[in-house]
């Protein structure tokens, strides 16, 4: 069983939300597995139609990659929306993006509906152009987006310099509609209100053995417990293919590494920003201390085929050196946390939403490839309306089929 200290966690450094193992025959209309973002995001939608769910997590509920991120809610897939575009096809490019602005509006509208307090700061997001190459598809991702309706702008080298006080970039794409946020504080008041839900039953520490797939049903075995449901989503995203060997070579685990420092005297950045084709990002939370996550690509095989979540002291001092030489005017940094979570790349880049090939009765929902707090809310909503019959989207675009 996984450890219950999360203290290098910045999010997850103070009293975590428990509801204990799950250890006797429960029963429901649909399980749950995997209590992140995506996972609670279903069993909310599920509840308020009145659906009986039981919600498991191997480890306490939102402690995984839900909350051990750098707390950004930004629209679009990994790629920049021009080689997005190039890709996949401008169809299929517009309704990524149009997906995880719903998903982020599905955040706002939570905050806003329950009162949660979770730290949000709506600024909108600001790509970087760390070479030339990366600075012509911002200029052409900004005229894309434009085109497409899509609130964007593209920013030379002097008003970058300008914005950010500093010249080491080339240019940048500022897009509104982005938000951060502490991810714990927003999935823990989440899983708080559904635990008061009578038709929902929450466990933590209940990692799922083994799945029987009977004439009557699904029954979902653990340590100490046995859950029969009529139909199951797995919102275990890099785990699925733990669980399910069909998605072996289509979900993959990818290790994310972030650091948190002290609070600094001045604010140097509003928004959220990603450079260096997103393998770079950091934001300055309100009370100004710096978060800054990446350095996967100077790892072996990119960081992936593994679940390992133990950040490395070369991630460490890579992240700090990037942000010392791009902003030579920011003082010395004092790492107070760093830490490491594992996300679920798909094969294609595309989030996995629909049944298990062979089995329908069993949904998935993984696959959101580093854009996870968008994606796996939107993704974690449709799987619920799938499950209800009441999904009015096409989500052919998502079917986990689409390997076969």
């Amino acid at each position: 069983m996984p450890s219950d200290d999360f203290s290098n966690v910045f999010w997850l450094d103070r009293e975590l939300i428990r509801f204990g193992p799950a250890e006797t025959v429960l029963n429901a209309d649909v399980a749950v597995v995997g209590a992140g973002i995506t996972g609670l995001t279903a069993a909310a939608e599920l509840a308020s139609a009145g659906v009986s769910v039981v919600l498991l997590e191997k480890r306490l509920i939102g402690t995984g990659a839900s909350s051990r991120n750098a707390g950004f809610a930004i629209t679009g897939p990994v790629e920049h929306y021009a080689r997005a575009v190039n890709i996949l096809g401008r169809d299929k490019a517009r309704r990524l993006w149009q997906d995880s602005v719903k998903g982020i509006e599905l955040i706002r509208r939570n905050i806003q509906r329950h009162s949660w307090e979770v730290d949000k700061v709506d600024a909108g997001s600001l790509i970087l152009a760390d070479s030339e190459q990366e600075d012509a598809e911002l200029r052409e991702t900004a005229a894309l987006l434009s085109e497409d309706g899509i609130s964007s702008r593209y920013l030379p080298a002097a008003e970058t310099a300008r914005l950010l006080g500093t010249e080491s970039f080339f240019g940048a794409c500022l897009t509104d509609g982005d938000m951060g946020f502490n991810p714990y504080k927003y999935v823990s008041s989440m899983a708080a209100d559904l635990n008061n839900q009578s038709s929902v039953t929450l466990h933590d520490n209940t990692e799922v053995l083994r799945i029987e797939k009977g004439s009557d049903g699904l029954l979902l075995h653990f340590t100490n417990a046995v859950v029969k449901a009529q139909m199951l989503i797995l919102a275990t995203n890099a785990w699925s293919r733990k669980l399910i060997p069909y998605f072996e070579d289509k979900v993959i685990p990818v290790r994310g590494q972030v650091i948190a420092t002290e609070p600094l005297d001045q604010r140097f950045w509003h928004h959220q920003i990603y450079a260096n084709f997103g393998f770079e990002y950091f934001r300055q939370l309100p009370d100004n201390r710096l978060l800054i996550g990446g350095w996967r690509e100077n790892m072996p095989g990119g960081d992936a085929f593994h679940y390992n979540e133990s950040i490395t002291d070369e991630a460490v001092e890579g992240l700090l050196d990037y942000i010392r030489r791009k902003f030579p005017r920011i003082p010395t940094l004092n790492v107070t946390h760093a830490w490491a979570g594992t996300m679920g790349f798909s094969r294609d880049g595309i989030p996995l939403l629909g049944p298990v090939p062979g089995d329908n009765r069993i949904f998935v929902a993984a696959g959101f490839t580093g854009h996870g707090m968008a994606f796996g809310t939107i993704i974690g909503h449709f799987a619920a309306k799938a499950v209800l019959g009441e999904l009015e989207e096409d989500i052919s675009i998502y079917h986990p089929s689409r390997f076969s």
